[in-house]
């Protein structure tokens, strides 16, 4: 899938075939959580190409689990006769697979055991907990098991037939369920509530079958593992109290256990559904975004406003040392055009000031000077550091790149005599507004970019001098300095005050990320189509 990320699914864009590289992205993440590279790589299919989220699928998911999460969009949706379908399927195919799942666990089982008693009680154990991990290997979705997985299914189907007024299968969906989970007072309160309302006695409503059996199967392997292992080793979820080895489905006790509910609303059990939908491609491409690196180092009253962060190793030092070389192949003044008269230069007369943004790189992928890889690590830190901007700032509008430049400034020989500390590498400014010292005004008016809404610095290095970046005061005062090493970001709403102490030893490079909330000024996203448009 790594060769699929930066091989086919960079043609299946180029064709046109932007959703299918979302998905196999999505479907590689599903099953490899921790993968940085793919996850910013899928934040960009998606940008670039204005996928949403039900546009993407998990290419590899089984007839259970596509059962489930079109039984899942139903229930979202209110179509009660969709859901009962879809999860009637979808509990069919999990026992089909469940059994295919225990049948391969006797496959392929070897012995380092010499004894012969000792092979068979290795083998017997290993086969007994390959069979328990069945359940936990069909529930788990980006990297976690999802506990309850099979008997929620029984959730939605009490809901769902009760919705339709079928109560005599909403009651059997409840009464399966309670055999799975007899402690669970909301159903049981659900149960007892219909009950009422149901001709029909008690006895002639009984568990599902198929259910009754798996629980029994669970139960089982527990009490043999118990013999074989003795009570140390981890217990299922389905083992009884006082150490029974399988349970009976004979009285009344077993099937209707008489807790009262204890002032629960009718509703409980329903509105527990809400969270118990696993198949939410937004719920989980934001738990996966969630696990982007970035560790908060400074915020709130260390950096005098509660919307300003520096977070930490938000990436490694060889993504560093990559972006260092990258960054030989500046252009000299790149980012800073004459159409913007009003726009701030950095002070050139003491240091050599070199940049390189997105479509630089792309026209020196053409002239052979760097490397397509180069290019998705740039887009890549891009576009996370845009993800990790978003949740900072807990921004429920769209956020959209503005623009992105890599910089590296470095100090002349023989021109830093009697520089001191207000002695500027990069005057005091604000990206979304013209700073006008004399009045003490930031005005957006004359600003040359007064879309942007935040700003974030990367930095790459920190075998320099001096270059320390510093937010500062409408009077030029300076407010709190942060100290650039590589890993780091600086992140802020564009409008702050803020500005770059002289470097006066050595070359300090860093990226400047601008977003903004305005589609129409989305003018430069950091992407391969960009340049063959």
């Amino acid at each position: 899938m790594e060769t699929s990320r930066t091989g086919a699914c960079r043609v299946s864009i180029n064709i046109g075939q932007a959703e299918n590289a979302a998905s196999a992205a999505y479907t590689f993440l599903l099953r490899n959580p921790s993968s940085d590279d793919v996850l910013s790589m899928l934040a960009v299919y998606r940008y670039e190409n204005y996928i949403f989220d039900h546009m993407i699928i998990d290419m590899e998911e089984r007839p259970y689990m596509k059962h489930r999460r079109e039984g899942e969009v139903a229930y979202r949706q209110g179509k009660w006769t969709d859901v009962v379908k879809h999860f009637e399927a979808a509990l069919k195919e999990y026992y089909i697979e469940s059994e295919r799942c225990q049948a391969q666990c006797d496959i392929g089982y070897t012995s380092t055991s010499s004894g012969l008693t000792q092979i068979l009680v290795d083998g017997i154990t290993d086969i007994l907990q390959c069979q328990r991990d069945c359940e936990d290997t069909l529930s788990q979705q980006y990297g976690q098991t999802y506990s309850d997985y099979l008997t929620d299914h029984y959730l939605f189907l009490q809901a769902a037939y009760a919705k339709t007024e079928d109560y005599t299968q909403a009651i059997e969906a409840a009464i399966t369920y309670l055999a799975f989970k007899p402690e669970d007072q909301r159903v049981q309160k659900f149960r007892n509530t219909y009950l009422k309302k149901f001709p029909k006695s008690d006895s002639e409503i009984t568990p599902r079958k198929e259910a009754i059996r798996y629980v029994d199967s669970r139960k089982h392997i527990e009490y043999l593992l118990d013999e074989i292992l003795g009570s140390n080793h981890e217990r299922s979820k389905y083992r009884g109290q006082g150490g029974e080895g399988v349970i009976s489905h004979n009285t009344e006790e077993n099937h209707f256990i008489k807790t009262e509910s204890r002032g629960l609303d009718d509703s409980d059990s329903f509105s527990r559904l809400e969270s118990l939908q696993w198949f939410n491609v937004t719920r989980n491409l934001n738990n996966l975004l969630k696990t982007l690196r970035g560790d908060v180092t400074l915020t709130g009253e260390s950096l005098k406003h509660d919307k300003r962060v520096v977070m930490d190793d938000i990436f490694t030092k060889e993504e560093c040392e990559e972006v260092m070389r990258i960054s030989q192949n500046g252009v000299k003044n790149a980012g800073y055009y004459d159409y913007f008269p009003t726009a701030v230069r950095p002070n050139f007369a003491k240091e050599l000031f070199t940049g390189i943004d997105i479509m630089d790189c792309w026209n020196l992928v053409l002239q052979k000077q760097l490397k397509e890889s180069d290019v998705d690590l740039l887009i890549k830190l891009s576009e996370k550091t845009r993800q990790l901007v978003i949740r900072w700032f807990n921004e429920t509008r769209p956020i959209y790149h503005d623009y992105t430049q890599f910089t590296c400034r470095e100090a002349l020989e023989g021109k830093q005599t009697n520089r001191t500390s207000e002695d500027l590498s990069h005057p005091i400014h604000g990206d979304s507004c013209d700073f006008k010292p004399d009045e003490g005004v930031c005005s957006v008016k004359t600003a040359a970019y007064p879309w942007r809404t935040y700003s974030a610095v990367l930095y790459f290095n920190d075998n320099f001098e001096g270059g320390k970046f510093f937010f500062a005061n409408a009077d030029k005062s300076e407010q709190v300095s942060i100290v650039p090493k590589c890993g780091r970001m600086v992140a802020f709403p564009s409008d702050h005050l803020h500005g770059v102490k002289a470097i006066t030893k050595g070359k300090r490079c860093a990226a400047t990320v601008w977003f903004t909330a305005s589609k129409i000024h989305s003018r430069h996203r950091p992407t391969w189509s960009g340049i063959i448009q």
